[in-house]
């Protein structure tokens, strides 16, 4: 039961430090140089874990359970309804060569993808 409650509470304490990252990113990504320079509130984010990576191990084993859920399912799930917010009709907006440039982009990830995914096997 103990280990149980431990998880939980790393869960919770994970996500707020998650929370209040994502905050403190939004907040300092709309400051009026920023937001002139369109500097997005998700490299802000990344820069400011990049900062506090110092910090993280100290903390790590209050709040691991919860970093790690938002590493391996949010930040998925974020990824994925970005992926959302383009559309074809936006790209086709600037022609025909930013969808070809942008197929193959994904088709070679993709094939970047299985052919590294066959040699570590």
């Amino acid at each position: 039961m103990r280990h149980h409650q431990n998880t939980l509470l790393g869960i919770f304490l994970g996500l707020c430090v998650i929370g209040v990252l994502a905050l403190v990113s939004l907040k300092i990504a709309h400051l009026p140089y920023l937001s002139t320079h369109h500097i997005s509130p998700l490299l802000v984010a990344v820069l400011l874990g990049l900062l506090g990576s110092f910090l993280y191990p100290k903390i790590a084993y209050w709040t691991h359970h919860g970093v790690h859920f938002s590493a391996k399912k949010l930040l998925r799930l974020g990824i994925i309804l970005y992926g959302f917010n383009v559309t074809i009709n936006d790209i086709l907006h600037y022609g025909y060569a930013p969808l070809f440039v942008a197929l193959v982009v994904v088709v070679g990830v993709f094939l970047l993808g299985v052919w590294l995914g066959a040699r570590w096997d």
